[in-house]
């Protein structure tokens, strides 16, 4: 159950930096760049007694596959396992760095 809300997130996450990252030309052409994306990410923590939310701040590695089309790092499961909540809203997302 854990890793299919993992695997979930890691998808919802891929839709949002390609939108992102589509928006950048010369990211969005170039095959085989990687990535850092941080992404500002508020969450309900609803499994507990303590309520409210809680904001956490994400650096997760990424490959531009192919133009349009991103792939998340592997370790992409470890960074957004703060996230798998059952409120989970991304804010806001930036590309800090394009590099070999």
């Amino acid at each position: 159950m854990r890793q299919k809300c993992l695997d979930a997130t890691a998808e919802l996450l891929k839709t949002v930096f390609i939108e992102s990252l589509n928006a950048t030309k010369e990211a969005a052409l170039t095959t085989g760049v990687r990535c850092l994306c941080k992404v500002e990410i508020v969450w309900k923590k609803s499994d507990s007694i303590e309520s409210g939310l809680f904001q956490e701040c994400l650096e997760i590695p990424l490959v531009i596959v192919t133009p349009g089309s991103i792939q998340v790092g592997h370790t992409a499961s470890e960074h957004v396992h703060v996230a798998v909540m059952e409120h989970c809203w991304i804010l806001s997302r930036q590309r800090l760095r394009v590099g070999g």
